[in-house]
């Protein structure tokens, strides 16, 4: 059992580990598509 527990606990921190990475690229892309898309439709309400 400890043989299979050592083989597995890698794969799944390297999955743990894209995982977040991803989040992060996700998260990156969402505060660009925000800041360009939404904030400037805030800005026009509040001038107009």
């Amino acid at each position: 059992m400890k043989a299979f527990e050592l083989e597995i606990s890698p794969s799944i921190t390297n999955w743990l580990q894209t995982c977040i990475c991803l989040l992060g690229i996700l998260n990156d892309r969402l505060a660009k598509i925000i800041e360009e898309e939404l904030i400037p439709i805030n800005y026009d309400k509040q001038w107009r």
